[in-house]
């Protein structure tokens, strides 16, 4: 088990899988398939997914592991509710994973009932973490239930939920966390979607360099914010006479910073503007030396410093982005690249989410003591998000 989440760590997500499972069997098998344990074990298979999903580079091998991460959680949903209380971390935990793997199959699979379930799911999950005061738990459903609504195109929705996750980590555990890679990433997506590249690029930046500086540059996630970034700054180009802030030879020269984890190189020797919209005149004046990799990290560092996250969100309030919705009845028609047996599974797999969460809704210890169940207040927040934005 301890292998396995040490592969994660690290990007290997096939070996991680094939020791995870080994240690569920011995856990079933030593335990008792109903043990806590069990269930332990099925939540760390699940999370793993979900840095998996991330990391696939088709739709099919995205939304296949997505099914999986709705199996292991789905079935560590149902032991920890029969071996804890119903608001409690280990169920929080459980619906958050089943609720992130559900908009990920749904957007992948194109099976839009699972997003209602993705939505009942994080909710659920949301409030319990509230109740908990588990701010951790509350940042992370706040970037998945935006997750739900952008792979929807309901994209106001999206922002505000992001935005949410972004405030709540910066308050409470400062501009350098980790987990605050993932909703900068996505608000960076809300901007492409818009049309704002030049917006996009200051946050995918953002992103990647929290990923850098906490993954290193050959992760599968510091590569994708990598990647990202490189679109953002060809579509700037492409719809724009010249990069604004960015000539292409510093954008190659930037590049070439983590060129030996994904193959880009350049020839260029100048040094890139990092962390601010115009270069300073200390940049200026290392403009002709090539990047090395202290140079980097320090640049790296002054990208995630608490003044300019803290700048950037302010522009997102001072400035908001306008975006539209969009009717995602169109993308979703006539298409589905399931096999006749994937589709199988997967209407066996939503029959058997739908069985755990509509338990979970009937218990009567949610929403206890509040006067209101939580599908009221919470679907009374998510109701009013596209008139708020």
């Amino acid at each position: 088990k301890l292998c396995g989440r040490l592969f994660a760590q690290i990007g290997m997500y096939t070996d991680a899988e094939t020791m995870l499972l080994a240690a569920l069997e011995d856990d079933r098998r030593i335990q008792g398939t109903e043990a806590p344990e069990v269930a332990s074990t099925l939540h760390i298979l699940a999370e793993m997914l979900r840095g998996s999903v991330s990391a696939c580079q088709t739709v099919k091998e995205r939304y296949k592991a997505a099914l999986r991460g709705v199996r292991y959680s789905r079935e560590c949903l149902r032991i920890r509710r029969k071996c804890f209380e119903e608001v409690s971390t280990d169920v929080g935990g459980a619906l958050h994973m089943l609720g992130y793997h559900c908009a990920e199959y749904a957007n992948g699979a194109h099976a839009l009932a699972f997003f209602e379930h993705s939505r009942m799911s994080l909710e659920k999950a949301h409030y319990i973490s509230k109740q908990l005061g588990d701010v951790e738990m509350t940042a992370t459903t706040l970037q998945d239930l935006g997750l739900c609504f952008y792979y929807q195109m309901r994209y106001r929705a999206a922002m505000k939920f992001y935005q949410a996750a972004c405030h709540t980590i910066v308050a409470n555990f400062g501009s350098r966390h980790p987990d605050l890679a993932v909703p900068t990433f996505n608000i960076a997506n809300v901007m492409c979607a818009a049309g704002s590249y030049d917006r996009a690029i200051d946050f995918y930046k953002l992103s990647y360099s929290i990923n850098m500086d906490a993954l290193g540059p050959n992760h599968s996630w510091t590569v994708t914010a990598h990647g990202s970034l490189q679109k953002a700054v060809q579509r700037l180009s492409a719809s724009e006479s010249e990069l604004l802030y960015y000539s292409d030879n510093e954008v190659e020269a930037h590049f070439e910073v983590v060129g030996s984890a994904i193959d880009v190189s350049s020839d260029e020797d100048e040094d890139p503007e990092v962390g601010s919209t115009e270069p300073t005149s200390s940049e200026q004046g290392n403009s002709s030396k090539k990047p090395s990799v202290s140079m980097t990290w320090e640049e790296i560092e002054q990208l995630s410093t608490q003044e300019n996250v803290n700048k950037l969100l302010l522009s997102l309030v001072e400035d908001p982005v306008m975006v539209e919705d969009e009717e995602s009845e169109d993308y979703y028609e006539d298409y589905d690249s399931r096999s006749e047996d994937e589709s199988e599974r997967g209407e066996v797999e939503l029959n058997l989410v739908q069985v755990e969460l509509m338990a979970v809704t009937q218990s009567p210890s949610t929403g206890a003591g509040t006067g209101q169940s939580w599908q009221d207040q919470e679907s009374e927040q998510v109701a009013t998000s596209d008139d708020e934005m």
